[in-house]
């Protein structure tokens, strides 16, 4: 199965008897029991990860310790709920995600190039301005009324989507599409990410006991950055975290180095994985940083003992 495969390359890599690993074993599974992934064609991350989770969930099917240990650290819902505005009544929707969020990047900042990032002193779009766009309430009216159960009639009505349930580990998909009469285009606007401290309280629906008092906070542990101009080619790179470490790895092909955090940071994001927590980072207070300006020097950092990994 593939997650036997997935768990043996772990078990491989945490070891720490090999300086190389090849993961032929685990591709040969992937092209075997996901045949829209085999060959070398270009792929996108996105689809690939659903893909991913959507096979293990078939295979925790007759397998109950796979089960909890995928609901316990991806599984989600997304939360529709509809008011009237006229008598208050609610209507509430669930559907089970496997711990993966679309955020699109509001229309005014979709422009943000890295050129224009830097006029604005290196903000670039902050993902929290994503998660409010696609978040938000929407009020239906006009044709697109509501009609109300309570009612029994069309009404002015006000509609909005929340996260509930989340797990241990929450996975946000930038959406990078940009769709237009003349075809498709890649957004290529910076998304700043927080490192620390991304709290979900504003966008967690909390009815019917969802989340309960569990922790809203999250760090990132991991990143992949889509690299290129258009939406059929490009080059993914990964940079993933050492949480018992605290050091940020950059995975490029078969090239593994430490990365900084301004590194990071700089990364055109589009996949990002947090990893839920009850403490809060405390960060100190620096200056905006500028998405094309010199990294910080990371001598200090590339200099630790190769055992750090």
């Amino acid at each position: 199965s593939l997650s036997d495969e997935v768990s043996g390359l772990f078990g491989q890599m945490w070891s720490g008897n090999r300086t190389v690993i090849s993961p032929d074993s685990m591709l040969n599974t992937v092209w075997r029991l996901l045949p829209a992934f085999s060959g070398f064609k270009q792929q996108d991350s996105e689809e690939f990860l659903r893909s991913i989770l959507s096979q293990f969930s078939k295979e925790a099917c007759d397998n109950p310790k796979l089960k909890s240990s995928l609901d316990s650290l991806f599984s989600g819902e997304l939360v529709t709920t509809i008011t009237c505005r006229r008598c208050g009544f609610v209507s509430r929707n669930a559907q089970q995600s496997a711990g993966i969020f679309t955020v699109d990047i509001p229309s005014h900042l979709q422009g943000l190039s890295v050129s224009r990032s830097r006029s604005r002193g290196g903000a670039g779009c902050p993902l929290q301005d994503c998660l409010d766009h696609s978040w938000a309430t929407e009020v239906l009216e006009g044709d697109n009324k509501y009609f109300c159960e309570k009612c029994q009639m069309k009404q002015i009505a006000e509609r909005r989507t929340l996260c509930a349930n989340t797990k241990q580990y929450l996975i946000l998909h930038v959406n990078r599409t940009s769709w237009s009469v003349t075809g498709t285009r890649k957004l290529q606007s910076h998304v700043t990410v927080p490192l620390h401290n991304l709290c979900l309280d504003k966008w967690l629906d909390t009815g019917n006991g969802s989340n309960g008092s569990e922790s809203s906070l999250y760090h990132l542990v991991a990143l992949v950055e889509h690299q290129g101009s258009g939406m059929q080619q490009g080059h993914y790179v990964a940079f993933c975290c050492n949480v018992q470490t605290n050091c940020w790895m950059q995975y490029n092909d078969a090239k593994v180095s430490y990365a900084g955090e301004d590194e990071v940071r700089a990364a055109q994001a589009y996949l990002l994985c947090y990893e839920k927590s009850s403490t809060r980072v405390d960060e100190p207070v620096s200056e905006p940083m500028t998405v094309d300006s010199p990294l910080k020097d990371t001598n200090e950092v590339r200099k630790r003992p190769r055992h750090a990994y």
